[in-house]
């Protein structure tokens, strides 16, 4: 009687065998085992391959058994001989990605051929680049959902989420639609504003790419196609870049593993922040048949001059105050009116909060939203933006950012415009549409950016929300202000 040798065969080989579920019987007994030899051995070599086979069989029942031993960190059943398994491997040691999950039988997995969903783009920007609040102060902790409508605070992404937001990589006060896909320029977008907000400069020799489909993108996207592939971050497919090609895992884990070495290599640069001066809040809650308030009052302190540090407090004062007169008189109006119609009266309300502010010593910027109801459909939000000179206390205009005759105007309107035209249905168009800022719009500042405020109605339907854009600073670097030191 002869018996075939049999072997177990390379990691590689069994890491394959293990991804599919057998068959048969019959196929438990040589699937993953490799012939190498006819030869009668002889009876111990039969017993030692009835051994092997009874120890393979019962791996075969219970596949995690296997993955709990066999698999090491950064290390996935569905990525053994993958194009990227090395890069997959280094992404997840360095702690900048991680797998999805396991199979029906218990074994990790990394889907390294599915798309990459905003959600798992967040996180992996969050955690690359160390992501925090910056320079920015909260009069009390923010919540992902006062920054995405469609985020709840419990989410898993919720957190990098809001620090994708609060660093300026994502748009806030919109929608994050976290489990639709990006694509590549969005990738390379975002990893340029992420530098920008770690304030990382990256030394290079800056060429501009013969990419065929660079035509027609907004100067943003430009930018940063020029940015990842002179980095060696992202490189495009000879003569194109593919910008709205969705991204895969894959794909990612390599982006990551180059922006996480060119990180290291140029370190954040490290502001040196003057005696900050501090934003708190006076609340005042009350409630009654006609209107419920519920506001924070923006409380500066510490700054130099008193005087203007006391106008300024007052005035937010006044302007609540004033606010709530206004409803407070319509409410009346509208309750009696609606007792002599025999219709319903919905209580008035009047809500108050300040957004995170930015100070350097030079400049204060924040904003506050005020929300009213006073019946129908829903109530409004009207965003005030505040920026004042710390020293004297006076209020600074958008044109006080720059040196006189700078044409500030013309670029902002510019990116904006762009902008606006990679999703033009969720703008007006026509005559209510953007036609350009005023000389001196509404702005305040976020870490290294300028942003612009539009409130609702004003160039896009209500359900789209404030309209905010987000200009790096480094774009208007000729033109600032020297003297509010606003970029290094």
């Amino acid at each position: 009687m002869s018996a075939a040798l049999v072997h177990i065969g390379t990691v590689k080989e069994r890491s394959k065998f293990f991804r599919k579920a057998p068959v048969d019987a019959s196929e438990r007994k040589l699937a993953g085992c490799r012939i190498i030899g006819k030869k009668n051995t002889g009876g111990i070599h039969m017993k030692k391959g009835m051994v092997f086979l009874l120890v393979m069989a019962l791996l075969l029942l219970n596949p995690a058994a296997y993955s709990a031993k066999m698999l090491g960190p950064g290390d996935f059943y569905d990525t053994g001989g993958h194009w990227a398994e090395a890069e997959i491997r280094t992404a997840c040691t360095n702690g900048l990605m991680q797998g999805v999950g396991v199979n029906e039988y218990g074994q990790q997995i990394f889907a390294p051929d599915s798309q990459v969903t905003r959600a798992q783009l967040g996180m992996w920007l969050a955690k690359s680049f160390a992501l925090d609040y910056g320079q920015i102060r909260f009069i009390k902790a923010p919540s992902p959902d006062s920054y995405f409508w469609d985020v709840d605070n419990d989410a898993w992404y919720a957190n990098s989420a809001m620090l994708c937001a609060i660093n300026g990589i994502f748009p806030a006060g919109q929608e994050l639609h976290p489990e639709e896909y990006v694509t590549r320029i969005e990738v390379a977008r975002c990893i340029v504003r992420a530098f920008t907000a770690k304030n990382i400069n990256v030394p290079m020799i800056m060429l501009m790419p013969a990419f065929t489909d660079m035509e027609g993108l907004p100067h943003e996207d430009v930018n940063a196609i020029v940015f990842v592939n002179n980095t060696g971050i992202m490189t495009g497919n000879g003569e194109v870049f593919r910008p709205g090609e969705y991204i895969t895992r894959g794909e990612l884990a390599r982006i990551a593993n180059r922006s996480y070495e060119l990180f290291k290599m140029n370190p954040p640069g490290v502001k040196k922040m003057e005696p900050a001066l501090q934003i708190g809040a006076e609340e005042i809650k009350t409630s009654d048949e006609y209107l419920e308030v519920s506001v924070e009052i923006p409380v500066i302190s510490g700054m130099k001059n008193t005087a203007a540090q006391q106008k300024i407090n007052e005035h937010f004062k006044q302007v609540v105050q004033e606010q709530r007169e206004e409803l407070l008189a319509m409410a009346v109006e509208n309750k009696q009116s609606a007792e002599e119609m025999d219709y319903p009266f919905h209580q008035y309300q009047l809500y108050a909060r300040t957004g995170p502010y930015f100070e350097n010593g030079k400049i204060l910027s924040f904003y506050v939203d005020y929300y009213n109801y006073s019946g129908g459909a829903h109530g409004m939000t009207d965003r005030r933006t505040y920026n004042y000179d710390v020293v004297s206390g006076q209020a600074l205009s958008l044109k006080d950012v720059f040196i006189s005759g700078y044409d500030y105007k013309s670029r902002i309107d510019t990116a904006i415009s762009a902008e606006i035209s990679q999703n033009p249905d969720d703008f007006f168009a026509g005559e209510f549409g953007f036609k350009g800022i005023d000389l001196d719009h509404k702005y305040y500042l976020q870490n290294d950016a300028l942003v612009l405020c539009f409130n609702q109605y004003e160039i896009a339907p209500y359900a789209a929300g404030i309209q905010e854009f987000r200009i790096p600073l480094q774009d208007f670097s000729k033109g600032l202000n020297p003297n509010l030191k606003l970029i290094n």
